[in-house]
């Protein structure tokens, strides 16, 4: 017994010290990459369009890297931790639907909220999994984007609807495996909806998705207003 606890021990040293380290590496030049575009700011026009794509480069990269770190995590720990505290996901829905408008200023987006939204979750991890959902709505689906949020009594319940060609039926049963998500031309890794369900997953929560043609694709979250102690084994339906 004493072996196994030491030799626990070992590995979740050596894990995190390689996430630290692949953390440190990737993120330290990038952050001077990221600095160097706010230094240079105010370059002249034919120069800040260069500039503007280099930025934009950098939040990709930037983007990457948190999704290999959460992946990494979700591998080689416990799964992705989240730090639950009090707040509002009818707030928290309007401001990422508000950045995600600001970036695509020729998509109709639409938010319904209902009820009372407040509750003990991870808000920094929710707008990861929100953005993640809206941005594939965007990136996959044509016409109004529909976001709402419902209070159903001991959770809230999310769906981001979008219209479009539905998803295949053979990639609806692996779409939320790691690189699943990866297309032509992607610049992603294809881990965001695997990352995305992992963190309602450490929300105690279920996340599904339905796709059909003449509806539509819908994902639906259901975050439990408060977690216990026991993650269940299995969540999406």
């Amino acid at each position: 017994m004493m072996t196994d606890i030491t030799e626990r021990v070992r590995v979740d040293e050596a894990r995190e010290r390689f996430i630290g380290i692949l953390g440190h590496d990737l993120r330290s030049p990038l952050a001077a990459i990221q600095m160097g575009v706010e230094i240079l700011a105010d370059l002249p026009k034919t120069d800040a369009t260069i500039l503007e794509r280099v930025g934009r480069s950098a939040k990709r990269m930037e983007a990457m890297i948190r999704d290999l770190l959460d992946f990494t995590r979700g591998q080689l720990g416990d799964g992705i931790p989240v730090s639950p505290r009090p707040c509002d996901l009818g707030r928290l829905a309007t401001d990422v639907l508000a950045e995600i408008q600001q970036a695509n200023p020729a998509r109709v987006m639409g938010l319904r909220r209902t009820g009372d939204l407040r509750g003990q979750w991870d808000p920094d991890r929710i707008e990861q999994v929100l953005s993640n959902l809206l941005g594939n709505a965007v990136a996959h689906g044509t016409g109004p984007i529909d976001l709402a949020v419902r209070d159903s009594g001991e959770a809230v319940v999310m769906t981001v609807h979008s219209e479009g060609a539905p998803i295949p039926k053979p990639k609806l049963a692996t779409l939320f495996e790691p690189f699943s998500g990866v297309a032509a031309g992607s610049s992603g890794l294809g881990l965001g909806l695997f990352i995305a369900s992992e963190i309602v997953r450490a929300h105690q929560g279920t996340l599904a998705v339905s796709s059909a043609a003449g509806e539509g694709t819908t994902f639906t979250i259901r975050w439990p207003r408060r977690q216990t102690s026991e993650v269940p084994a299995v969540l999406p339906d």
